[in-house]
This record gives structure tokens, sequence and C-alpha cells, in this order.
């Protein structure tokens, strides 16, 4: 707990009583103890202090992926990204370097190395195309084709609708929520509607 103290040395004071020697009891409940820490003078300081750490290396990065061309070498970026995350995190308190560089080698495999590849191919051509939905008999001929939309490999559509559409998403989405809403009642009607009906044959 030691580097703990040392980020916020009245933290220990504030959460901790004497015992006896060598042992401490808790100076606050258990429900207390996040209450507590998350307002401390020394962890409001820790939080900005890395929030201008990731802002730093993300501008400094983001300048060096903008600047890729074609024929860049996807495996030399992301070793260069790598090893300069490690340098800006050595020595930070409170975090695990290495565990931040493995954030980033996940990003790499999920996602972010797909669109350095595309980049290196082709730079930056955000190539669309339609999705094409095709449904063939037991003979293995097309017998229908299916109009699915268009989808662009290195821009999402997802980043376009947020970027330029997020008013009509909203509303959409709020329309979506409403009509769930309304055929959720109906259904509850109509299952009340057919157990009088049915209570009432009964009856008969």
């Amino acid at each position: 707990m030691q580097s703990y103290w040392e980020v916020c040395p009245q933290l220990r004071a504030t959460l901790f009583k004497a015992n006896r020697p060598g042992y401490l009891d808790l100076a606050v409940s258990k429900q207390a103890i996040k209450p507590t820490i998350l307002p401390a003078p020394g962890i409001r300081h820790f939080h900005r202090q890395h929030e201008r750490a990731v802002a730093d290396w993300q501008q400094r990065s983001k300048d060096i992926l903008k600047s890729l061309q074609a024929d860049c070498h996807p495996k030399t970026i992301i070793a260069e990204l790598a090893e300069d995350l490690l340098a800006h995190y050595t020595a930070k308190p409170l975090i695990a370097k290495y565990d931040v560089y493995q954030h980033l080698m996940d990003y790499w495999a999920a996602t972010m190395q797909d669109d350095c590849y595309l980049i290196a191919a082709d730079g930056w051509k955000a190539m669309t195309y339609r999705i094409i939905e095709v449904k063939k008999n037991k003979d293995g001929k097309t017998i229908k084709e299916t109009d699915k939309g268009w989808t662009c490999d290195l821009v999402p559509k997802a980043l376009i609708v947020n970027r330029y559409f997020e008013a009509q998403q909203t509303a959409i989405r709020e329309q979506e929520a409403e009509l769930e809403n309304i055929s959720a009642q109906l259904t509850g009607t109509g299952r009340r509607t057919r157990r009088r009906r049915r209570c009432l044959l009964g009856a008969e």
C-alpha cells in the first residue's frame, strides 16, 4: 500500500486508526471507503495527472497515425507506438505500464491492425460497397439477392452516423423505444382480454 500513501499521504490517516503496534483498524465503515477515497485531494490530483498523461500520448500518437501513407509498415507502426507507450508510462505512480500496453495490443488485434493494413494497401480511401445477401437453391443457383445497404471497411457506418446524424439517430431510438413500449402494452392488453374470454367461456 506504500505506493498509494505516496500519492495521497493524508489518506492513510483518514482511513485507518491505530490498534496496537503493527496493526491498524478501519476508521470508516466499509460502505464509506470508496466515498472517502474518491474526493481525497491526492486522488483528485492523481486523476488530473493521469488524464494529462493520456492526452499527451494520444495527441502524439494521433499525429503519427494521421501521417500514415500507402505502403506504410503496420508491424513497424505498432512496435513504435507500443515502445513509446511503455516509455511514456515508466515511473508513473499507480500505473502498471504493461497493463496499459496490453490494452493497446488488444485494441490493435481487434480493430486497429485491420485499419492500418487497409491504409498500407490503398492509402486513405474510404471505399464503400453494397452488402448483398444471396439466397441459393439446393443446386447452388442464385434465386434471390437482397440489398442490405452499404458499408465501408475503413470508416464504419456507425462512425458516420454518430458524427453527422446524431440528432436523427437519437430521434429514431426514441421512436423505437416508444414503439416497443406500445407493443408491450398491446401484448399485455391482448393477454388480459384472452384470459377474460376464457373465464367467460368457462362460466358458461
